[in-house]
């Protein structure tokens, strides 16, 4: 397997699916989601749709940020706690997506603000 010509194929294409984990956007000691690298990746993303491609992200990371926000303890989790730590870290993931996505490349920004304020939730 070679990454860069597995790169160079995937741009040829109209339609680029990125699946982003966890690992990649929660800091495992502190939990806490690392905001520069998302920045960094909707930059490319930005790139990537100034170029023509569509653009789908496909992203980990909600129970993990939920379950700092509710404070639950490492290790396994009860269905329950999962399910919370979900419910909540969903919220903060997608308001963190939007705050990182350029303006204008965003018109799906303005759905998720509407979404958001039908939840109660607040986007900045």
């Amino acid at each position: 397997m070679d990454p860069v010509n597995d790169a160079s194929r995937a741009l040829k294409h109209q339609l680029i699916v990125i699946k982003v984990g966890s690992a990649l956007l929660v800091d495992s000691e502190s939990g806490l989601l690392r905001r520069e690298w998302l920045r960094r990746l909707c930059g490319d993303i930005a790139a990537l749709r100034h170029e023509g491609h569509s653009v789908v992200i496909v992203s980990s990371g909600a129970i993990a940020l939920g379950r700092r926000t509710l404070r639950l303890k490492p290790g396994a989790l009860k269905l329950e706690e999962s399910q919370a730590a979900a419910a909540v870290g969903q919220v903060r993931l997608a308001e963190a997506y939007v705050e990182a996505l350029p303006r204008r490349i965003s018109s799906r920004r303005r759905s998720c603000s509407r979404w958001a304020t039908r939840k109660g939730v607040t986007i900045k």
